[in-house]
């Protein structure tokens, strides 16, 4: 389903799995996606440029949420439009454990990438969850017996350094590898860190730690623009921790593929008709953030929309 305002389109799409039977839920595998799309003049030809991208599919058995899957995106495939920045990002819920993944993330004058995964639980099979120019065999520290959770991160600054980051947590330490290196005009190293701190429990990853790691590195981490990047992705990945234990209630903004799976194409239509403008906004403003653009062309009316609340199932 498709809602015009102008150049810009809102468009609502819902994929059911390829066979249903009395022994499954028909919400089994149900994927939502939210997109945002211009109309460009492209060429003398009028095109569809993808510009905001949210997806969310989840896996029902015996009629509870076992497993689901979250993806965030700009742009896609096409390229009719310069790109101010680029971000793919991804969350998978698997055997009561958080998934989190950053496939891409480009913001200019600030960094030039971004790759990371961050695994709750690392007792589980995660070969396939890795995002892309990340690979397993280059964290033998996974496969050790004694490592329950992990945080792995590889970026390129602005200022032309690069950066590597570990964290391991163990049965009886949170281990913290960081190393960086100047790349131009000649590589040479800048920094190397090697940390430990003390677990809080012997569980999987939790919050409290999370944050005792982002207190350790922004004593010992000298470089504030990667601690900066390194800590919004961390606190990303608590967060989802904390919603996934249900420690915290879950935010869902009103365009929210997760609130919307369950709605009738009917009810949004009619949702997203009541007030277009504020829902064109929201989306509006939504992109912007993904790709840290200013736009003042664009009117503010998200305060319009309040956030929705939700006690969600645990996946």
């Amino acid at each position: 389903m498709t809602i015009t305002e102008g150049e810009y389109e809102l468009v609502f799409e819902r994929e059911f799995p390829n066979s249903l039977n009395m022994f499954h839920s028909s919400r089994d595998g149900v994927k939502m996606a939210v997109r945002y799309v211009q109309n460009v003049n492209y060429d003398g030809r009028i095109v569809k440029q993808p510009l905001f991208n949210r997806i969310y599919k989840n896996k029902y058995k015996n009629l509870s949420c076992r497993d689901s899957f979250e993806q965030t995106y700009t742009y896609g495939e096409q390229n009719f439009i310069k790109r101010e920045a680029t971000l793919d990002k991804y969350t998978y819920i698997r055997n009561d454990s958080v998934i989190y993944g950053i496939n891409e993330l480009e913001q200019k004058g600030i960094c030039h990438f971004l790759y990371g995964v961050c695994f709750e639980n690392t007792k589980i099979p995660i070969d396939h969850y890795f995002p892309m120019n990340m690979y397993k065999k280059d964290y033998p520290s996974l496969d050790e017996d004694t490592t329950i959770s992990a945080m792995l991160f590889i970026a390129a600054t602005a200022d032309d350094v690069r950066h590597k980051m570990e964290i391991y947590k163990k049965e009886d330490s949170i281990n913290i590898r960081y190393y960086s290196e100047k790349y131009y005009p000649e590589i040479m190293p800048v920094a190397t860190e090697e940390l430990i701190l003390p677990n809080v429990s012997a569980e999987k990853i939790s919050s409290n730690e999370i944050e005792n790691i982002l207190s350790l590195l922004q004593e010992k981490i000298e470089d504030s623009l990667i601690f900066n990047i390194i800590k919004r992705e961390l606190t990303t990945f608590a967060t989802k921790i904390d919603n996934r234990k249900r420690l915290v209630q879950e935010e869902l903004d009103p365009l929210s593929p997760k609130l919307l799976i369950d709605k009738s194409f009917d009810e949004i239509n009619t949702l997203i008709n009541e007030n277009k403008n504020a829902y064109f906004s929201l989306i509006a403003e939504q992109f912007r953030n993904a790709v840290n653009i200013s736009d003042t062309k664009i009117k503010e009316k998200t305060k319009i929309l309040k956030p929705t609340t939700t006690n969600t199932k645990k996946p």
